[in-house]
């Protein structure tokens, strides 16, 4: 095998790694987009049970009045805990997303290269068979 064969080969098992990270920072991406929904599919349940909970009876007693208080004030801080944790994930989100551009732009650019030794390769391999067929062309018309 010569030697631009196996830097081809080299590099195509390079870009075959790289393109498996790329679609693993893929997957890392949309595995914390999904966190994110499902953080706020939580927050919007707490907010419809605090709401339905907030119309209720109006002949509530005293007692029943501060417990439905101090039951809201806790579903409130289940929700601000909810956006601080929401706001965490965005920013794992945004790095995941530069790393999926680095690693995409590192993947274009294995993509140009093996582009360039494929055709380094093919053209090698053209100009060996034209050298044999010249080389055969001359022992043919030097054996007559």
């Amino acid at each position: 095998m010569t030697d631009s064969r196996k830097q081809l080969a080299r590099t195509e098992r390079i870009s075959e790694l790289e393109n498996a990270r790329l679609n693993a920072l893929i997957a890392d991406v949309v595995r914390i987009d999904a966190r994110i929904n499902e953080q706020q599919r939580q927050i919007a349940e707490l907010q419809q049970l605090r709401d339905r909970t907030l119309t209720g009876d109006e002949r509530y007693t005293v007692e029943m009045l501060t417990q439905n208080s101090v039951w809201t004030d806790g579903v409130d801080r289940s929700i601000e805990a909810i956006r601080t944790t929401i706001q965490s994930l965005q920013g794992e989100r945004t790095k995941a997303q530069q790393l999926v551009m680095q690693q995409r732009s590192r993947v274009k650019g294995l993509e140009t290269l093996l582009e360039s030794l494929r055709f380094d390769v093919k053209s090698k391999a053209a100009t060996e068979q034209m050298l044999i067929a010249d080389e055969k062309a001359l022992n043919d018309y030097v054996g007559r």
